[in-house]
């Protein structure tokens, strides 16, 4: 009902994420003067923004884990690009992907288990495992254009919009 002003001035904001207790918003800044993109955590309560991953490299795209205490997202280092963790509760950041082609984390499952990231060409929804090895594998590939892949609550399903049929429409896979 009330805005909350949060945040700094100079900047702008894109790709909130609202924490599941509404408390806190996870946002990409972009430095008004550089163009840097840096992920940022904001108390909405307070209306303090802090930067969470203090680098000079560009951070962008985050999913939030389902408990709130880790943050995965996507961003170009000094040798090469990746999804990255960070724990909210302190810590170091630490790849969890290195990768030739970028990509963009889209959703954390409710079970804390998977997160689905679509690829640079937007051809391929790939699936990162958060337990065991932790290696990514494709889950759908085609020459259609995909995007915004969510996770079903019981994690039985994978729905995102691609444009196989020549218009953007809804399409549900089982999963896994």
């Amino acid at each position: 009902g009330q805005p909350a002003a949060a945040g700094a001035q100079g900047a702008a904001y894109r790709e909130l994420v609202l924490s599941r207790d509404g408390t806190q918003v996870m946002a990409e800044r972009v430095d008004a003067q550089t163009g840097q993109r840096g992920i940022w955590q904001i108390d909405l309560g307070r209306g303090i923004g802090t930067r969470l991953t203090p680098s000079s490299d560009s951070e962008e795209n985050m999913v939030l884990s389902p408990d709130g205490t880790e943050l995965v997202f996507t961003s170009d280092r000094k040798d090469g690009v990746g999804l990255f963790h960070k724990p909210l509760t302190g810590g170091a950041v630490t790849t969890l992907v290195a990768s030739a082609e970028r990509k963009w984390p889209e959703d954390w499952s409710s079970d804390g288990r998977y997160i689905v990231s679509v690829t640079a060409t937007h051809r391929q929804l790939e699936i990162l495992p958060m337990f065991g090895d932790r290696k990514p594998f494709v889950f759908i590939d085609t020459l259609a254009f995909k995007d915004e892949p969510q996770f079903s609550p019981d994690v039985h399903w994978l729905a995102y919009v691609a444009d196989e049929s020549g218009r953007y429409e809804i399409y549900v896979e089982r999963f896994p």
